[in-house]
């Protein structure tokens, strides 16, 4: 079974309040990862981020990704 994701907002939105702060309610909406993948939905890109990543690992990879361009 996949993680099922809550999240608030338009799965295009990505505001601080839906990410920071989530809160259950009658718009909350719970999609399974892949899902979330494959709709794009922002918000829980952006979660995942800070809950799981961290700001050092998405700097880290941002580094990263700029050092390589080059």
């Amino acid at each position: 079974m996949q993680n099922r994701i809550p999240f608030n907002g338009k799965t295009t939105s990505l505001y601080r309040k839906n990410v920071l702060h989530h809160k259950n309610n009658k718009w909350t909406r719970h999609l399974p990862l892949s899902a979330s993948f494959g709709k794009s939905v922002n918000t829980v890109f952006g979660r995942l981020g800070l809950e799981y990543v961290g700001g050092e690992g998405l700097l880290d990879y941002a580094t990263a990704s700029v050092s390589i361009r080059a």
